[in-house]
């Protein structure tokens, strides 16, 4: 999502939302419902069953159809939890949720400004992630990026509508200087997760479309010298 009406820099994806443009929340989740299932159904079918009644269901469905941006805007979360349903995993590294101590931290690399950190400023779809995994879960989700617009800590940068397990970070930066100021979670709990980084988009290869990739070369080599986890996804034309 960038800014159309700013001064025109350059283009994210497919998410070209002005800046004029209210971005869209979801509804409250209610813990009464079933446990989310973002594998084996259809985007209908997700926001059917965010609601328990069937009018409120077909409204929020109306609404999305109104506001496209809703579907850009989990397309982020909702991916994450598609793979971990897939891998058959409610924390990382394990196949069960052991504790109340438990933590689960997700690196988002190659987040931006006017993407994902809008879209976690302005929206609530990232509780998305709370949703899916149990209420004794603490999420630590920090977006990383040079075009993030400042290193902030969850202390620092708490939002009234985000859910409590949820600790949102910023760090403006490449993921190797990240890793090295957060050494520790080479360690722990932790999954990368690529958003659209780019890098890997040969539709038009002129010299200057790779200039990205070699930006990216000695982060991905440090990334898969490690043993963290990472996943990497895409949305383009």
């Amino acid at each position: 999502m960038i800014d159309l009406e700013g001064d025109g820099d350059g283009y994210s994806g497919t998410f070209r939302w002005k800046r004029s443009h209210k971005l869209a929340s979801m509804p409250i989740f209610d813990a009464s419902l079933p446990p989310l299932d973002v594998v084996s159904g259809t985007w209908m079918e997700y926001f059917m069953s965010r609601r328990k009644d069937k009018n409120d269901a077909l409204k929020l469905v109306m609404d999305v159809q109104q506001n496209m941006s809703s579907i850009d805007c989990l397309s982020t979360p909702l991916s994450i939890m598609y793979a971990f349903q897939k891998m058959g995993i409610s924390r990382i590294g394990d196949s069960q949720c052991q504790s109340s101590e438990d933590e689960i931290h997700l690196v988002l690399i190659g987040t931006s400004a006017k993407g994902e950190e809008r879209m976690l400023r302005e929206t609530n779809v990232f509780n998305e992630l709370c949703y899916f995994f149990p209420s004794t879960v603490m999420i630590h989700m920090y977006l990383v990026g040079p075009e993030i617009s400042r290193s902030l800590h969850a202390e620092e940068f708490r939002l009234p509508h985000i859910s409590a397990n949820l600790r949102t970070h910023l760090f403006r930066g490449t993921s190797m200087e990240f890793f090295r100021a957060n050494l520790s979670l080479l360690m722990l709990n932790t999954m990368v997760v690529g958003c659209n980084c780019g890098f890997g988009n040969w539709e038009n290869p002129l010299p200057r479309r790779y200039d990205l990739l070699f930006d990216f070369l000695p982060d991905l080599y440090f990334l898969t010298a490690t043993n963290v986890p990472c996943l990497f996804l895409c949305a383009n034309d």
